[in-house]
């Protein structure tokens, strides 16, 4: 949201998936608060492997268990510990700015776009509940809004839903 709203020139829709605009109110699950404290953080990386790393996905990543094959998992494991893979992500765990004042820039800087807006939302999210949903709809208003069966990583559970909804709304505004 933030690029958006810096880079309003390059958008021309914007698709919300699984994220947080209601940021005071957000508290961060297990999954996530693990990243964040100093010692523990690199604890986790260190020890990060697949037999690890499979069952969290299967509980908190994705819905459809049987998309949590061991080549899904390398791939994020490859991902989060690549060059800098691990400083990227350390630094968004550890960066979340939860604030009022955050939180009103977000909604007044999309709000200022006048560009349109859907959501595809992973009703089955552990991470983010359905509450951010329901809050960024009614905040910006929002009609167009697909819940998916998925959970966190819904472009994993539902690949094929999320680019159907993405094209189709893209369309409509050619």
């Amino acid at each position: 949201m933030e690029w958006t709203i810096n880079h309003p020139q390059c958008v021309h829709s914007i698709t919300i998936m699984n994220t947080i605009m209601n940021l005071p109110v957000f508290s961060k699950p297990f999954s996530m608060w693990l990243y964040c404290v100093p010692f523990i953080r690199h604890l986790v990386f260190a020890t990060q492997n697949v037999m690890i790393f499979k069952p969290i996905m299967k509980r908190v990543g994705v819905y459809d268990i049987f998309l949590v094959d061991n080549e899904m998992v390398h791939s994020y494991l490859w991902l989060l510990k690549h060059k800098h893979g691990r400083k990227s992500f350390l630094s968004i765990m550890g960066g979340f700015d939860l604030s009022e004042e955050h939180a009103a820039f977000l909604k007044k800087g999309i709000r200022k776009l006048s560009v349109p807006i859907q959501l595809v939302w992973g009703e089955k999210d552990k991470a983010i509940p359905n509450v951010h949903a329901h809050y960024i709809i009614e905040e910006l208003k929002i009609s167009d809004v697909h819940w998916l069966a998925a959970r966190h990583f819904l472009q994993e559970d539902q690949a094929k839903r999320c680019v159907e909804h993405i094209e189709a709304f893209c369309r409509k505004f050619q």
